[in-house]
């Protein structure tokens, strides 16, 4: 009895550590990847010869609007970014903030404590001072809205990006980077310093 409480018990953590979002699992391959959602688009080779596809997961949620999924040398899943749909913003930009502040206290339950919160702003800005135009200052880069959370397997990342369509628009962008993602990094630098 003990031994099957022990073994249920280490395919339970063996299976919490690789746990990834949107009902994905770090390591999967691509084909195991595609029993989980479709691939929207053609494969992007990306030059350190991992690839990425937009992806339409089974498991969503309905504040983003597309994902993307990055595949490593080794055919593992390693990298999930969900991009968040336009929301228009008046200059305080409340809109994408009180979205904002939903998917991180989900996060947070889901995750625990942010290792990192910054919600700052350039003092050199025209509009510093004037929250009225924090829209303004997110277009011109002079925003940084983010949370960062760490877990044992991976990092998170949510952030507010300005609309790439709209003026008064923003978004958010979620990134999951599994730790597969820097032991991949990891294999490349150190084949591209071995010719040496």
């Amino acid at each position: 009895m003990k031994k099957a409480v022990i073994v249920l018990l280490f395919v339970l953590l063996a299976t919490s550590l690789f746990a990834g979002p949107f009902g994905l699992e770090w390591g999967m391959s691509l084909d195991e990847v595609k029993k989980h959602g479709k691939i929207v688009d053609d494969y992007v080779e990306y030059l350190d010869s991992s690839i990425g596809c937009f992806f339409q997961p089974n498991k969503r949620h309905s504040s983003f609007a597309e994902y993307l999924i990055q595949i490593g040398d080794v055919e593992q899943l390693m990298r999930i970014i969900a991009i968040g749909r336009d929301i228009d913003c008046k200059g305080y930009g409340n809109e994408i903030k009180n979205e904002y502040e939903n998917i991180k206290a989900s996060l947070t339950k889901t995750y625990g404590k942010p290792l990192e919160e910054h919600t700052d702003m350039e003092k050199t800005h025209v509009f510093y001072g004037h929250p009225e135009y924090w829209m303004s200052m997110l277009r011109d880069g002079a925003v940084n809205y983010y949370t960062v959370w760490k877990t044992d397997d991976m990092i998170v990342y949510l952030l507010i990006q300005p609309s790439e369509t709209k003026y008064s628009g923003a978004y958010l962008r979620l990134e999951y980077i599994s730790k597969l993602y820097y032991q991949y990094l990891e294999r490349l630098d150190s084949a591209e310093y071995s010719v040496f």
